[in-house]
């Protein structure tokens, strides 16, 4: 089903019938393999081992298969299947970080019966609002973000981290802005550019010298071209080109000359979709609903409220992000009541050269920073639901602290953060649910686990760089 899906479609139309066909025999193989994981019974050695290796090979197929079918039941209606439908794209530039990159481009993407299609990109400053779009912030975001004027500011729309919010409040502000409605908002940052780009090849951008592949556009987009315009006035040159990559791609995709692997592009947005660079929002319930069960639509809360979130927002008028670099060490002890303890050990690191020379990247911007190469920020740090942090503040879901950030060039400093979740062992079960921040370098993270007056299941320690959500899971008894 899947090869004739591939041969029915081509460049920027997929076929629909075959669609429905894929979605068909994908949902009656679930149905059917998902009654075979019957457990070893009255099996006992070589047999009852098998049986079991059997079994959890067909909870495996079948979650993915469910997934799958989850994403074609969205597909369809995403495609346009029941009329017409336009969706914002909304570039984000991972050198200028909110909780995702600042929102910099735009462009809208069509789609109707299978087929899709995108415009000219521009800058959001064709968008620019005199008030504030009407979307009722929660009592929580009003706190910890209003300063930044989410509905009003384009670049700061993002800077909570309910995308789901963020995505409705675009529509809103593109609406307030053009009278004009759209279905749902796409977030495509660099790193998701480079994904696409892994499929299309090298695409050709005006404005930009030489062609943006896979090898050279975070390198071009989040560097590059601010060395080539170096300077504030200067910039007028350079618009951010990450919806006009976007927009390439897309043509490239279209053009008759060109032959691309649908379940190629389609694993390429998956991956990442999974590290929060390509977000989807759906004003349709029923399709958001789809989103947020594959994964797609961002929400800190999807899988649980045991989620934990770190993200570093700059807070200076400068590209800096491409020199900063984080570490996080997460500390957690449970009590004999069952009371976690979270301690959070961030090293925040700034990379940028010392002595720089006047540049639009490093600033200063006067506001907040006043030497070249000064990174400015806010750390945000979301712990798990119900957790009690100084100064905590309820936010998309979860509870969010704050410090404040503030680097030289070169300088790298420690920030300590602590959370106290009461009752957090539930049924002898402990979880913790990682979501990193879609920066353009992997965070280095680590979970130091304690709770020696346990037994415990599970690991002690564990040590990755964050590319993608990850949960790890403990089984405690007296």
């Amino acid at each position: 089903s899947v090869n004739e899906l591939v041969a029915f479609s081509h460049g920027t139309s997929i076929s629909l019938p075959a669609l429905d066909i894929l979605d068909y025999n994908v949902r009656n193989a679930v149905i059917a393999l998902r009654p075979l994981d019957r457990g070893s019974g009255l099996l006992i050695g070589p047999l009852a081992s098998a049986r079991d290796s059997f079994d959890k090979q067909i909870v495996k197929i079948t979650s993915l298969l469910s997934t799958g079918q989850q994403l074609l039941t969205y597909a369809g209606p995403f495609l346009g299947s029941e009329g017409p439908r336009v969706y914002l794209i909304a570039g984000e530039n991972n050198a200028e970080m909110r909780d995702q990159g600042a929102v910099l481009s735009w462009a809208l993407m069509t789609a109707n019966n299978g087929t899709f299609s995108m415009t000219s990109p521009a800058s959001v400053g064709k968008l620019a609002l005199r008030h504030p779009a009407p979307y009722p912030l929660p009592a929580g975001t009003q706190a910890a973000f209003s300063l930044l004027q989410p509905t009003r500011v384009w670049q700061s729309v993002n800077a909570s981290a309910d995308f789901p919010m963020s995505g409705a409040i675009m529509a809103a502000m593109y609406h307030q802005r053009t009278h004009k409605s759209v279905d749902g908002v796409i977030a495509i940052d660099v790193p998701a550019l480079q994904h696409v780009l892994e499929v299309t090849g090298p695409v050709i951008v005006k404005n930009i010298p030489g062609k943006v592949g896979a090898k050279n556009v975070e390198y071009v987009l989040l560097h590059g071209l601010y060395l080539l315009y170096p300077k504030g006035w200067e910039q007028g040159l350079r618009h951010d080109e990450i919806a006009a990559t976007a927009t390439a791609a897309v043509k490239k995709l279209n053009s008759p000359k060109h032959h691309y692997d649908l379940a190629y592009l389609v694993d390429q947005l998956a991956k990442a979709s999974t590290g929060r660079h390509l977000l989807v929002w759906s004003k349709y319930p029923v399709l958001e609903a789809a989103v947020t069960r594959f994964g797609g639509s961002g929400s800190l809360v999807a899988n649980g409220p045991s989620a934990i979130h770190l993200a570093i927002e700059s807070a200076v008028a400068a590209k800096l992000d491409w020199y900063v670099h984080t570490a996080v060490t997460y500390t957690v002890g449970i009590d004999q009541n069952g009371t976690a303890t979270i301690a959070a050990k961030i090293v925040v690191a700034n990379t940028a050269p010392k002595n720089a020379k006047p540049h639009y990247i490093f600033g200063p911007d006067h506001i907040n920073s006043f030497v070249r190469g000064q990174y400015v920020a806010r750390l945000d740090l979301w712990f798990p639901h119900g957790a009690s942090t100084p100064g905590g503040l309820r936010e998309s879901g979860l509870t969010l602290a704050r410090l404040e950030v503030n680097l030289l060039p070169g300088q790298k400093k420690t920030y300590l953060i602590t959370a106290v979740v009461i009752h957090a062992v539930h049924d002898g079960r402990f979880s913790l649910h990682f979501i990193p921040q879609s920066s353009l370098w992997a965070q280095f993270s680590k979970v130091i686990f304690d709770a020696r007056t346990w037994s415990v299941t599970g690991p002690s320690k564990v040590v990755w760089y964050a590319r993608g959500p990850v949960t790890y899971r403990w089984q405690l008894s007296h």
